[in-house]
């Protein structure tokens, strides 16, 4: 039948966000090149008689991580977020987060690398706003500090969303 064909299909599709998530992270980092006296590369080594100086590679990302700690969001759902966060800050030591909690304003802020210790405490409850937690993303993107936003949330904003980032990925974590 087509409801039995439907559940199956539905039920057997399972993907990782956290592995999409990973691979996204890995595969969409910037890089600044820098010139140094390192040992140039050797495919461009000789150009003539002129030796050039090497190029340092330092990949740095910055995620701006955004959890609603709204009333409707169970602590046992905050808990899980963050221990999914602690899980992806082991993917690249280069990588740096600024931890945003947030209900209907943003109530607290904190920058996290590979071995900061994540506090797996509410902060707030409340209502749930999305504006002023994305208006401090897009103040960090202007500084150059932010390459992703991840809004980990239950989806009950009553509220729209009217500050809207360009050229910024977002991604959307509905528990």
């Amino acid at each position: 039948s087509l409801e039995k064909y439907l559940n199956d299909v539905l039920n057997g599709a399972r993907i990782s966000w956290l592995q999409l998530l990973h691979n996204y992270v890995m595969t969409h980092r910037n890089t600044s090149k820098k010139r140094s006296f390192r040992r140039p590369h050797r495919k461009r080594a000789s150009f003539g008689s002129s030796i050039y100086p090497g190029v340092a590679v330092h990949r740095t990302y910055w995620i701006v991580f955004c959890i609603d700690e709204s009333s409707s969001m169970s602590d046992r759902a905050i808990q899980a977020i963050l221990l999914e966060l602690k899980e992806l800050m082991k993917v690249d030591p280069d990588m740096h987060v600024l931890l945003v909690k947030f209900n209907t304003t943003v109530g607290h802020v904190e920058e996290l690398t590979a071995t900061s210790e994540i506090e797996l405490r509410r902060h707030l409850t409340g209502g749930t706003d999305f504006n002023d937690a994305m208006q401090l993303a897009v103040d960090r993107q202007r500084e150059g500090k932010c390459d992703l936003v991840i809004m980990a949330t239950d989806g009950g904003d009553g509220n729209s969303l009217h500050v809207r980032p360009q050229q910024l990925p977002v991604l959307w974590c509905i528990t």
